[in-house]
């Protein structure tokens, strides 16, 4: 004789969410004209941090899956409206809008993790100290590198 097993399934526990599959292209329209992702709740009325929660999850909240692809595509797409607004603005003739090449660096910068080439180098002196031999007969000149330390006495 078969026994059907009974599927245990979880409790909800918590509140119903908020998602919408409909929010998915609205995130990406919304990136594509240059606004934030942080600012998409503001035009969906729900929390920022609701919204960060179902593309990025947490310890006890899944991630919703397409709305995660969501904010890759809309963060491309955000970049692309961006450096737009540059290569317009570098262009422009006389007389149309210009764009403030600092304020569109400073931008790219935070947004996108723009950085600039930052090279190191260092820099030793040597200074010149005799090597005294034991017998005294000879002194040869040497090359060391500063440290502020004292010269030993005999």
């Amino acid at each position: 004789m078969k026994t059907k097993s009974k599927k245990k399934t979880k409790p909800v526990i918590g509140r119903p969410t908020k998602y919408e599959p409909k929010y998915c292209k609205m995130l990406i329209t919304h990136m594509a004209k240059g606004y934030s992702f942080e600012s998409f709740g503001g035009t969906i009325d729900i929390a920022t941090s609701t919204v960060s929660l179902w593309a990025n999850g947490s310890k006890t909240v899944t991630p919703v899956r397409d709305f995660s692809v969501a904010k890759k595509l809309a963060f491309d797409k955000s970049r692309v409206f961006w450096e737009k607004q540059g290569l317009d603005g570098m262009w422009a003739e006389e007389g149309d809008r210009k764009i403030n090449p600092t304020i569109w660096i400073f931008n790219m910068k935070n947004r996108f993790g723009w950085r600039d080439k930052v090279e190191n180098t260092t820099e030793v002196q040597l200074k010149p100290y005799i090597i005294k031999k034991r017998n005294g007969d000879e002194v040869e000149l040497g090359m060391k590198e500063e440290d502020g330390e004292g010269e030993d006495d005999e």
